[in-house]
């Protein structure tokens, strides 16, 4: 199950509705990109749980680890915090908006 923090969507109302336009926005140019989002996710809460920190750059961290060199969808995942953080500045988590994402690349996988 997806686990999305409540509380901050209370305090960004357009939360799931951004993510989720730009997971479709992406998905209608690339529809591998459902399953990648799905795929990070999984790899993202392997090492340290569903905290976000699979999408931290820099050398040594879970985003350079072996297995994780060829996830896809990083551009998806900077695109929603991109227009979130317009939004609703600093207050959306990336493991959030990972989640979000991931649920809703399930979601246009199911019904498309």
């Amino acid at each position: 199950m997806v686990d999305v923090d409540l509380n901050n969507l209370s305090s960004c109302p357009r939360e799931e509705s951004i993510v989720r336009s730009t997971v479709q926005s992406h998905f209608r140019s690339d529809l591998v990109i459902a399953p990648g989002l799905l795929r990070m996710h999984f790899h993202g809460c392997l090492a340290q749980g569903c905290d976000g920190s699979i999408l931290i750059d820099g050398k040594n961290t879970e985003k350079t680890a072996g297995g994780n060199l060829n996830l896809r969808g990083y551009n998806v995942i900077d695109d929603a915090k991109t227009q979130l953080e317009e939004a609703c500045p600093g207050v959306v988590s990336c493991a959030d908006i990972l989640a979000l994402a991931a649920q809703y690349s399930v979601v246009l996988v199911t019904f498309s």
